[in-house]
């Protein structure tokens, strides 16, 4: 490898860390603002274990792996929102394949797109277009695997993304914390983005902000399933 190979390495592992975080951190508190029982049910699961005196000032990864419920939020939003929107390409071997019953021709070029297998609701149920952190929690060991090899938002096997470990390190820390400290809202009367699909897919069309959380915080659930403030001293 040369030395321009090496810089343009590096180059990428620091550019396309940037982007992808940042975008899979606005994904998590979209959907987590968009459907208030869920968020309410995170933040309770942070307040029980902080509580129990199981998370430090500042959360840790170490602690926020042991959060069910803040990791199935995380998978859950980069299950609706895999920030890679262009195909990941294949090229069929010698000899050809057949695929779903159909023959392809050595030197193919094959691909399919997150936004496709993971919204497929042979695997992910018939409301594989919603937002619902309960279905990784819900679903058996067997069923789990299944959905995890159907996620292609850090790609699978060989071709997967070197930064994986450090990016669920970031949105552990970074989702975990902000839920804690702050309470996040719309900043403006819009509630649907807007997504352009390139090699990226831009989200655009919707701003949201932190304000400190209420006295009285929409952060307990009822048996019922509604959410309902609750006073905290």
């Amino acid at each position: 490898m040369t030395d321009r190979d090496l810089i343009n390495n590096i180059l990428i592992f620091f550019v396309g860390a940037v982007n992808t975080n940042s975008a899979s951190l606005r994904a998590c508190f979209y959907y987590l603002v968009k459907t208030p029982y869920t968020y309410a049910k995170l933040v309770k699961e942070l307040q029980d274990a902080g509580a129990k005196g199981l998370l430090s000032e500042t959360l840790s990864f170490t602690q926020g792996q042991k959060l069910p419920y803040l990791q199935a939020c995380i998978k859950e939003a980069l299950r609706m929102y895999p920030i890679v929107g262009m195909p990941f390409d294949r090229v069929v071997p010698k000899g050809g394949a057949i695929l779903s019953g159909h023959f392809v021709p050595e030197g193919t070029v094959v691909g399919i797109s997150g936004w496709a297998t993971q919204r497929d609701k042979g695997v992910f149920g018939d409301d594989a277009e919603s937002f619902r952190p309960e279905r990784w929690l819900d679903a058996d060991d067997k069923q789990v695997r299944v959905m995890d090899r159907s996620m292609l938002a850090f790609e699978q096997g060989t071709r997967g993304c070197v930064g994986k470990h450090v990016a669920m390190m970031a949105l552990t820390k970074t989702v975990g914390q902000i839920v804690r400290v702050f309470d996040m809202e719309w900043a403006a009367p819009r509630e649907e983005w807007e997504l352009t699909c390139r090699q990226h897919v831009r989200q655009t069309g919707v701003m949201l902000k932190p304000s400190p959380p209420t006295k009285c915080r929409r952060a307990v659930l009822l048996a019922n399933g509604c959410c309902q403030p609750i006073c905290m001293v």
